[in-house]
């Protein structure tokens, strides 16, 4: 919220960014309505920190709204995703993936 009202003290209206909502009310009100549109946000933290559920709630807010998102990770499979979301109360049916290992990209080992 604007905190002179409508407009700034010399007459201008303020414009906001447009925000796509994280999933998360107080995270939301803290960065002003949520993520910034059209800008790339890093996420980074300890092991356990809680960067790959934030991740999986905003995908989910996104399903909510009808939104396309992109998850990519390097360090998560899909079962592991799955079993976060699960210790969250959280299904992940609706979120399309595709996952790519190592394995799958080079193939089987050479007999």
């Amino acid at each position: 919220m604007w905190p002179f009202g409508k407009k700034s003290a010399d007459g201008v209206e303020p414009v906001f960014p447009a925000t796509a909502s994280s999933g998360i009310d107080g995270l939301d009100q803290i960065l002003g309505g949520g993520f910034l549109r059209g800008d790339m946000h890093l996420v980074q933290g300890v092991a356990g920190a809680g960067k790959t559920t934030l991740a999986l709630q905003f995908l989910l807010e996104g399903l909510r709204a009808d939104e396309p998102g992109l998850f990519i990770t390097l360090s998560q499979t899909r079962a592991g995703l799955e079993s976060i979301a699960r210790s969250h109360g959280w299904a992940l049916h609706a979120l399309a993936g595709h996952e790519l290992s190592p394995a799958g990209i080079a193939g089987p080992p050479a007999a």
